[in-house]
């Protein structure tokens, strides 16, 4: 079965509700930037469009496809919940999730101009490896409502407990993390958990980071051949990065301005509002 969400469509879910996207089914969410496709909680008072836990997920199910542009998900527990399926997602915004904005198993994930943020305990999660590419993403995590969780930009592991409570493991083949911003108010936004002997294949390049250290990261940053022309601790300059006003590009005196890999950048040559960044990019989804 193909589902398509067509340009401008608006979904509601009501409080323990979602979506189910069954084995070998489709997803097709095809917003335009005129026309954005949103999938909220079904509460339309302003208070909760900044508060999580209002609908559950769009739960992905082994051998799913998702094809999502120009998309706005917001309010759940966990936004993409997905087991060993396939994501391809452009020009889209998830953000004020519960647990995870993306909550991936096994998984592979392909993001570009992809902006993500207030999430309870990170924007993305990783766990039992796969294949992961994150392109001119904006990763911030930033809250004033879940204040005292871990909140990080991208948690990756080998490990994995199923349903049963067991302990499953699989192989990280790919983690590239590319002219992007992962940072938030905490010490740390990236952590790694390599299980020792697997593999756990990771690529950062022309990016800023909030980084506090190896132990808390999970991996060395000077002097690391898998960190490539990357920035630590220097604040991106948001516009806003509260979610009542949420707006993460960066002012003109951002150290992300003209930082990207063109090479990069010419394969993502549009940011999300469709400005060129051909020349002299910026790291995130906004030129």
């Amino acid at each position: 079965v193909t589902l398509d969400i067509d340009p401008g469509t608006k979904v509601y879910f009501h409080k323990n509700s979602g979506m189910k996207v069954s084995s070998g089914a489709v997803l097709n969410i095809n917003g335009t930037l005129d026309k954005q496709v949103i999938i909220r909680g079904d509460r339309n008072d302003p208070y909760y469009d900044t508060i999580s836990k209002n609908w559950n997920a769009i739960r992905m199910e082994s051998n799913s496809i998702l094809n999502m542009t120009h998309a706005r998900l917001f309010g759940g527990t966990r936004g993409l919940d997905m087991r060993q399926n396939t994501a391809n997602i452009s020009n889209s915004f998830i953000h004020t999730f519960f647990e995870y904005g993306i909550y991936a198993v096994g998984s592979t994930v392909n993001a570009s101009n992809l902006v993500m943020n207030n999430c309870g305990l990170s924007c993305v999660g990783i766990f039992k490896g796969g294949k992961h590419s994150y392109t001119h993403a904006t990763i911030a995590n930033y809250s004033k409502t879940m204040n005292s969780f871990d909140r990080k930009g991208i948690f990756a592991t080998n490990e994995w407990k199923n349903d049963a409570g067991q302990t499953e493991q699989g192989a990280l083949q790919q983690l590239n993390i590319r002219n992007s911003i992962v940072y938030s108010d905490r010490d740390n936004a990236i952590h790694f958990e390599q299980t020792p002997g697997q593999q756990f294949e990771f690529l950062i390049q022309n990016c800023l980071l909030k980084y506090s250290g190896t132990s808390e990261a999970g991996f060395p940053f000077d002097n690391n051949v898998n960190v490539v022309q990357s920035i630590k601790n220097e604040d991106p300059q948001f516009v806003n990065y509260f979610m009542a006003k949420m707006n993460l590009r960066v002012k003109t005196t951002s150290p992300a301005k003209g930082k990207g890999n063109t090479t990069v950048a010419g394969s993502i040559p549009f940011d999300i509002v469709n400005v060129s960044r051909t020349a002299s990019p910026t790291l995130g989804a906004y030129q």
